[in-house]
C-alpha cells in the first residue's frame, strides 16, 4: 500500500470550499492558484515563508520609515526651541540695554537739575 493510499484510508474532513481538514496540524489543506496551501479555519491563506518573510519586511520599513519622519520632526522642534531660545537671549539683550541707556539718560537729566520721574 503506498503512502498516498495510507493518506486516502483514513476518515477526512472537508469543508464547503472541498479543502480537506488536519486534526495534526488544525489547519486545512487546499489549492490556490494552482498550488496546494495550508489555510486557517477562518478560510485565511497560511502565507508561505517567502510571504511572510516579504510582509514582516514590508512592517519593519513601514516602522522605519514612521520612526524616520518622527526623528525629522523631533529634529525639527528642537531646531525651532533653538531658534526661539536665541531670539529670547536677543530680547533679553536689548531689553537690559534699553534699561541701562534710560538709567543713564535719566542721570544725565538729573544732572540738568530734571527729574525724570515727575
Amino acid at each position: 500500500m503506498s503512502f498516498f493510499t495510507q493518506l486516502l484510508a483514513f476518515k477526512t474532513t472537508s469543508n464547503q470550499a472541498g479543502q480537506l481538514y488536519s486534526q495534526v496540524l488544525g489547519l486545512f489543506l487546499g489549492v490556490h492558484q494552482r498550488q496546494l496551501r495550508y489555510f486557517l479555519e477562518s478560510g485565511d491563506l497560511v502565507p508561505t515563508l517567502p510571504e511572510a518573510t516579504a510582509a514582516a519586511i514590508a512592517q519593519v520599513q513601514a516602522a522605519t520609515d514612521q520612526a524616520q519622519a518622527m526623528i525629522a520632526q523631533v529634529q525639527e522642534a528642537n531646531a525651532q526651541a533653538q531658534e526661539a531660545k536665541a531670539q529670547a537671549q536677543e530680547a533679553k539683550a536689548q531689553a537690559q540695554a534699553a534699561e541701562t541707556k534710560a538709567a543713564r539718560l535719566a542721570a544725565q537729566l538729573r544732572e540738568l537739575g530734571i527729574e525724570p520721574e515727575a
